[in-house]
């Protein structure tokens, strides 16, 4: 059973890594079917991992939306200026004005998605994918005590104690 929690789990792992590793390849210029597989291949991570994953999951799905939404602007942007999209000339301005901001905004958004790519995905879901806690309960809560009586702490309470 821990076996198949651990497979149902890494896909839901993989389907996260994979839909960054498109976003960076494509800077962000995904596609509706990228999102609606990445949807479908993490969906059941709501009952497979605990509140803190399944709210990246969705941090996750926003920022690959959130940068397509941006590139898709400044492309449209980048046409307006190049003179292959013709507009009413009242919102050239605007454009115009427009253009910079958005490509600071693409800029965080690489950062953003190189960031989760790189090691936040991995921090986040490290705890669900280890398959060490093979023993009991009681004999893990063991081992942490004797740990933590080796340690210096429980001599920083005696003599505090004392004081």
């Amino acid at each position: 059973m821990k076996q198949n929690l651990f497979d149902r789990r890494f896909k839901v792992y993989s389907s996260v890594e994979a839909y960054l590793r498109l976003a960076i390849e494509k800077d962000g210029k995904t596609d509706v079917p990228a999102y609606s597989q990445f949807r479908v291949d993490t969906d059941p991570g709501e009952f497979l991992f605990g509140a803190d994953v399944w709210r990246y999951i969705g941090e996750v799905g926003q920022l690959g939306l959130g940068f397509r939404q941006v590139q898709g602007r400044l492309e449209f942007c980048n046409n307006v200026l190049n003179g292959l999209v013709t507009i009413d000339p009242s919102k050239y301005v605007e454009i115009q004005e427009e253009q910079p901001n958005l490509l600071l905004e693409v800029r965080r958004f690489r950062g953003d998605v190189g960031d989760a790519f790189i090691g936040r995905t991995r921090s986040v879901f490290r705890d669900y994918l280890r398959l060490h806690h093979d023993a009991s309960w009681p004999t893990r809560l063991k081992a942490r005590i004797d740990r933590w009586m080796e340690s210096e702490v429980p001599a920083k309470f005696a003599s505090k104690a004392r004081d």
